[in-house]
């Protein structure tokens, strides 16, 4: 069941700092006529559409007023959430090009030049306010490039966000968002599957003492990165550490997963589904909480527990649009041996047929013929069972699969009445 490690924290980094920039900026009132108040409310109850529906009017031009880019920010991440990354990504690229076109202009005004060309120097009053106005623009750069690598990470756009991380950490050392930016780009390093390095930009971003819970999704990661490096151990014990902390449900939910996830991976089962029990306590209708019912199920399998293992999985399948995770291969095989060990030999073929046919490439999809052959044989569909077994022996099979395989054949063999192709048949499992 490893495939659940790759749930990535996509929104780890965003979540919270997206809280931080809609609950922070100037005076609304500078601007009256913007829709400040309103646009920031729809952001922080994730009414993502109607953000765009406010906004939308208020886009063109681009205005580089304090109020106007937080409002541009908003959009183009509630953009990105309404699954328009590329959208938003536009939209940050006007905004830039403005705020360099800006710049540029500030620089010849502070140097007493004319930006219209004349030659006529400004006077005093108006350079001063220039560089307020400018200065106030400067410390919302890190903002817009913070949000220009998330929205890119989280699209996959795996160079562009590196790009912009690295020029925020470079460029602004002392802003509030580098610690934000240094876990991003280790998000990036992980969803890229560079888990060394990705680890030990984790353990930098710690090493930095940034705010709590950016220590927290950090290390969380460097699990999530000891679990890809089959270190499991050193994961279990990360994951310990850290439920020792108070946290909020779906937290607690999150990394009482990931500890069963590390414990299954030390093959402690008893104690991977106690974990997996304990997330389901902390969040049973959230996201990990359902997981961790698969987890349980898995649990139960390996316990040849079946009747409750199949119970788990029907909780894990029970939730909504969960129609996708009925071909998981893991899922598959244990719902099919758990039916063949209860007797039902027509389901437990249904289902390690469709795991051959949807996951063909996967491991399981070699250990599934074997279950296949033996429910097919309770059928006394022997031919079929022979069909399956013979070509399998001649593709390359660890030593236990080849013994079952042979053993099996052997098996189906006896049943048709030749004892020569049955002998034949088991040895072949033990070259």
């Amino acid at each position: 069941m490893r495939w659940l490690l790759l749930m990535v924290l996509m929104w780890s980094v965003g979540i919270a700092s997206a809280m931080e920039l809609a609950s922070s900026g100037a005076d609304p009132s500078a601007r009256a006529e913007l829709p400040y108040g309103a646009i920031q409310a729809a952001f922080l109850r994730e009414d993502f559409a109607q953000v765009v529906r406010l906004a939308q009017p208020w886009l063109e031009p681009v205005s580089l007023e304090p109020q106007a880019i937080r409002i541009r920010l908003w959009y183009c991440l509630s953009l990105e959430r309404l699954q328009r990354a590329n959208d938003a990504l536009r939209e940050l690229d006007r905004l830039k090009a403005a705020l360099l076109t800006a710049a540029t202009r500030s620089i010849d005004s502070s140097s007493g030049r004319n930006p219209s060309g004349s030659g006529t120097p400004l006077g005093s009053d108006s350079v001063r306010s220039g560089l307020s106005v400018q200065a106030e623009r400067e410390r919302l750069w890190p903002e817009v490039l913070f949000w220009e690598g998330e929205i890119s990470r989280r699209a996959f756009q795996f160079i562009r966000a590196r790009l912009a991380y690295h020029r925020l950490l470079s460029a602004y050392p002392q802003s509030m968002w580098r610690p934000q930016a240094q876990l991003g780009l280790g998000l990036v390093l992980f969803q890229q599957q560079a888990y060394d390095v990705a680890r030990q930009q984790m353990q930098e971003v710690v090493r930095a003492a940034p705010p709590a819970w950016v220590v927290r999704e950090a290390q969380v990661v460097e699990g999530l990165c000891d679990l890809q490096l089959k270190e499991h151990g050193t994961a279990a014990a990360l994951f310990h550490h850290l439920l020792s902390e108070s946290m909020d449900a779906a937290t607690r939910a999150k990394l009482a997963f990931y500890l069963g996830e590390a414990l299954t991976g030390l093959t402690q089962t008893s104690e991977a589904m106690h974990a997996y029990e304990d997330a389901i306590e902390a969040d049973a209708q959230g996201p990990w909480g359902r997981m961790a019912h698969f987890g349980l199920g898995w649990g139960f399998f390996q316990q040849h527990r079946c009747q409750e293992s199949l119970r788990a999985f029907e909780e894990y399948l029970n939730a909504p649009h969960a129609e996708a995770d009925r071909q998981q291969p893991e899922l598959l095989f244990a719902q099919g041996r758990c039916l063949l060990e209860l007797g039902d030999e027509k389901a437990a073929i249904a289902r390690l047929e469709t795991l051959r046919r949807t996951s063909p490439a996967h491991p399981l999809a070699v250990d599934a013929p074997i279950s296949l052959a033996e429910a097919l044989e309770r059928q006394h569909r022997a031919s079929e069972a022979t069909a399956l077994l013979a070509p399998l022996l001649g593709q390359p099979l660890s030593a236990p699969q080849r013994q079952q395989a042979g053993l099996r054949l052997g098996s189906v063999y006896l049943v048709q009445g030749d004892g020569a192709k049955a002998e034949r048949g088991s040895r072949s499992g033990f070259r």
